[in-house]
């Protein structure tokens, strides 16, 4: 081999060498995964604990004897949702209907009290989803729905659920 041979293949060993030194040492996995012991309350058996509550819930004869939640469907205010202000020379009126499996239902109307008529009248409700027109028997002078009262204590009016106010409005009268 010559000189210059020898000097290249000097240099690719040496080459060879320093690229090896630069790779990435691997850990054994039994190095790397942590050691620590896992807390307390983990290694624990779970306890089971029983309330007064619950051994009243108990099955008796293997019948459950639980109670249902209690209906509000009969403590529905509609003063809590009656429109605050009116149109001038308009009112709002109220009257009780005949429950329903002892569920209050109140029909609800905005009437004009003056002799104009309207091109609409609207009676709207404000729920936690928006704005829903409640016009059961809309009149160029009057609109008015009948409202259920639901298990929340709150008013219904089909799909418009817990409603938290009524607004009367008449748009174009003459």
């Amino acid at each position: 081999m010559t000189q210059v041979n020898m000097c290249l293949w000097i240099l690719l060993a040496l080459t060879i060498l320093r690229s090896a030194e630069t790779c990435v040492p691997t850990v054994a996995p039994d190095e790397y995964y942590p050691t620590a012991s896992l807390p307390e309350y983990t290694t624990r058996p779970m306890e089971a604990t029983t309330t007064a509550e619950e051994e009243e819930m108990t099955t008796t004869a293997g019948v459950a004897s639980t109670t249902a939640a209690a209906s509000m469907c009969d403590q529905c205010n509609v003063d809590d949702i009656a429109p605050t202000t009116l149109p001038k020379d308009s009112r709002f009126i109220t009257e009780n209907r005949d429950p329903v499996d002892g569920c209050l239902r109140i029909w609800v109307k905005c009437q004009r009290t003056d002799a104009k008529v309207c091109n609409e009248a609207f009676l709207y409700a404000e729920n936690p989803t928006g704005t829903h027109s409640l016009t059961d028997e809309p009149t160029p002078a009057s609109a008015a729905g009948l409202l259920s009262c639901d298990d929340d204590g709150t008013y219904s009016y089909g799909d418009a659920k817990m409603i938290t106010k009524l607004t009367c409005f008449f748009d174009d009268c003459l």
